[in-house]
């Protein structure tokens, strides 16, 4: 049953309604109102589906007030009214019926009441489902662990969901507030879009190198990703971690699909994702403390490595002085530089910082000029060509290595130039594809005998390079025709 209230003072109008509702055998029922208030009672009470009235009925101030029940209405007017009808007629709800002098408009009412009962219901319809496909979208965005905000174009909360419970707000609090309220304050000026963008006025980033902000503008693929913040609690206990979140943040337009060009409501503000990764963090930073404790440890060992391998030179040098023989202080001598050569690269790798790997330059460097030194010659008299391309060598080769250009260099300045003759001796290191070096040592001097082969060679020293050219799993190949010359090739 379809219940009308007739707000319509025109006896004659009344009745005729009444006979075209008997006449149709409408499912329809009047309620005709004297006053306003007894209008108002009538539709409070939940007894009235549509209203039908005119500009006449309480002088008019009825159908002004017609807004305020928001049930659909048909207004009967005349002819000159026309103007007050678009004032009042606005959506599809409600609707009007032109007065003719035999009352035709009241003979057609029903249909009309009837079209804007289905268009109320219609609506009714819509609005539900959009009200459950907001309430379902709401359900989930507060059911997710991840803090989800929107803040308009000045970076404050418009909407932020129950997730920012765990840092003591109150969702209902934040908003209006500006982002920063539940950042740490240090981060601020980090982070901020007010701050970042002026310190890069009039400097070109690039994609590459785009700040990242929690108040994201920009569109298309732009938008910042993995944005570290410290966030801070409400009330932040003495004893409480620290808290940090990942921010994903889009410009507002851009997040809904939408240009924002010619924004309707001025500059689009952001929406964003704050994930919580506090505990990722405090991982991050155990192994971080854990790894430059192994580092510290790591360091001290080759440092000590390196003092006892001085400690045995110096205990060798001690006892060549109590041996006459020439020969064995030469062996003394030999034992002393292959342990000072090991000794150098622990010395590398203590003041590297890297520990995994030597860099062959700086240590063919030093290892020159501790040899000189050693054995007491001058550039001047025996020439040093050093070309060493930086070539990182892990530790499981960087001994060998050390030991051959060890033995290399040592020969050439005790054999190569008897009797104080001058020459040269040079020396090149250099990668040969993507994952073999070439070593290459070669002097000016004496040279070697025609049928040398250090495969078969009994000298201690040609026996050691051979042994560690196969530790390397490496080819050495030996010419002393002009001199003498060794090129050792490795993978790495």
């Amino acid at each position: 049953m379809t219940t009308v209230l007739f707000a319509i003072d025109n006896p004659a109008e009344q009745a005729l309604f009444r006979q075209v509702i008997a006449a149709g055998k409408l499912d329809m029922d009047m309620i005709i109102p004297e006053t306003v208030a007894q209008a108002d009672e009538a539709i409070n009470g939940g007894a009235v589906d549509v209203i039908v009235t005119d500009l006449q009925f309480h002088n008019g101030g009825f159908a002004e007030w017609l807004f305020l029940w928001q049930h659909p209405f048909v207004l009967l007017a005349d002819w000159d009214e026309y103007e007050h009808i678009g004032e009042i007629v606005s959506d599809q709800t409600s609707g009007f019926a032109i007065r003719d002098g035999q009352l035709r408009h009241i003979r057609f009412l029903p249909l009309v009441i009837r079209k804007l009962l289905n268009n109320k219901e219609a609506i009714d319809r819509h609005n539900l489902a959009l009200r459950m496909t907001e309430e379902r979208y709401r359900e989930l965005v507060q059911a997710l662990p991840d803090i989800i905000y929107s803040l308009d174009e000045q970076g404050r909360f418009v909407f932020i969901n129950e997730s920012i419970e765990r840092l003591g707000w109150n969702p209902i609090e934040l908003i209006g507030q500006h982002f920063s309220t539940i950042l740490d304050p240090d981060e601020i000026n980090r982070v901020s879009r007010e701050h970042v963008l002026r310190t890069l006025a009039g400097k070109e980033t690039g994609p590459e190198h785009a700040p990242k902000l929690f108040d994201e503008r920009r569109t298309g693929d732009r938008r910042t990703r993995d944005l570290l913040v410290k966030l801070k609690r409400k009330d932040d206990p003495a004893d409480a971690i620290d808290l940090y979140g990942s921010v994903i943040a889009y410009g507002e337009v851009h997040a809904v699909g939408f240009s924002a060009s010619g924004h309707a409501y001025g500059e689009p503000g952001s929406v964003g994702i704050i994930r919580d990764v506090s505990e990722r963090r405090q991982a991050e930073e155990i192994v971080r403390r854990s790894l430059h404790e192994k580092e510290t440890l790591l360091s001290e060992i080759h440092h000590r490595v390196k003092n006892n391998l001085q400690v045995i030179s110096s205990l060798l040098n001690l006892q060549s002085g109590t041996v006459e023989d020439e020969e064995a202080q030469l062996r003394f001598a030999d034992a002393q530089m292959q342990i000072q050569s090991m000794a150098l690269v622990h010395e590398h790798l203590y003041q590297s910082g890297t520990f995994g790997s030597v860099d062959i330059r700086p240590y063919v460097e030093s290892l020159c000029g501790h040899l000189y030194d050693v054995y007491g010659v001058t550039p001047e008299r025996i020439q040093l060509d050093v070309s060493v391309d930086s070539i990182p060598i892990d530790m499981q080769k960087a001994m060998p290595v050390a030991l051959i250009l060890n033995e290399l260099i040592s020969n050439s300045l005790k054999y190569a130039f008897p009797d104080g003759n001058r020459g040269a001796i040079r020396i090149r290191v250099t990668m040969v594809g993507s994952d073999e070096v070439e070593l290459d040592v070669q002097d000016d001097g004496v040279g070697l005998p025609e049928e040398f082969d250090i495969a078969s060679s009994r000298t201690l020293g040609h026996t050691l390079i051979h042994s560690l050219a196969a530790q390397l799993d490496g080819t050495i190949d030996v010419d002393g025709s002009r001199g003498t010359r060794f090129v050792l090739r490795f993978g790495l």
